[in-house]
């Protein structure tokens, strides 16, 4: 199941493996449907587990999701424990309050993809749009004085083709909040339009460019020490929002980055 999971999603077996002794990701066979697997990612960190549970909160998800299917299979709530999805997905030997950076992502598989990118980040996993709202109440844990601080989010877009105004309401509030903490820098991450391929995330980003692929080269950084931060991360927004990349026949990490 491990390769298979590596395969389909384009990681590291050696990287799955270590999620899985990590115990932030548990892969399952399903009876009813032995060609697929169900991934179970479990939420790490920052909240207190209720007793005797080693995962605080299990979101699933089919590794072959059909077009009936949702994106999350489901979520495993202890009614008497507050349980924001909000997960630590660093590597074991790192950690938040230390890592000279810290990178926000909205989503299990982007967390992953990252961590295989730059696996000495300190990574806060969001496990859903809405914990941007709830990121905001960790932020003095984290300790991000000096930081350079990282926020990935989710092409979300209207039918018309402009970013989704309530995605960049909730990812702007979360900036905001960041800046008033005192980082060395916030920079913010969208997948680009990519040509003929998928382009709604980091881990679209890593399937259809490759493992050597550069994403820092989509890193576009936000001055919000301006004299109007607003309408600088309105900019930021757009500049993000409209990249684009072409697929040539040489896509590799140095070429990204000429």
């Amino acid at each position: 199941m491990i390769g298979e999971v590596s395969e389909k999603r384009g990681w590291d077996p050696e990287v799955v493996w270590q999620l899985v002794n990590e115990r932030i990701l548990a892969l399952e066979r399903p009876a009813d449907d032995p060609g697929n697997v169900l991934m179970h990612f479990a939420y790490r960190g920052f909240f207190e587990n209720p007793p005797n549970v080693p995962a605080r909160i299990m979101k699933q998800k089919w590794l072959h999701r059909k077009d009936t299917d949702g994106a999350a299979k489901g979520f495993m709530y202890d009614e008497d424990v507050r349980s924001p999805a909000l997960a630590d997905f660093s590597a074991v030997d790192v950690f938040y309050q230390d890592a000279p950076r810290i990178a926000f992502w909205e989503g299990e598989p982007d967390s992953i993809t990252w961590r295989h990118y730059f696996p000495q980040d300190a990574i806060v996993c969001l496990g859903n749009v809405q914990m941007y709202k709830e990121a905001i109440e960790i932020l003095p844990l984290l300790k991000l004085k000096n930081k350079t601080v990282i926020i990935g989010s989710d092409r979300d877009q209207t039918p018309d083709g402009h970013y989704q105004p309530r995605h960049q309401e909730m990812v702007s509030r979360l900036a905001d909040r960041i800046a008033a903490h005192g980082p060395r820098s916030i920079l913010f991450w969208m997948c680009p339009k990519i040509e003929g391929h998928p382009c709604k995330d980091l881990n679209d980003f890593r399937l259809a460019c490759g493992p050597d692929a550069a994403p820092e080269r989509f890193l576009k950084s936000f001055a919000f020490k301006a004299k109007e931060p607003a309408k600088v991360l309105d900019r930021v927004f757009g500049a993000a929002f409209n990249a684009r990349m072409s697929m040539g026949p040489k896509l590799t990490a140095g070429a990204m980055r000429r």
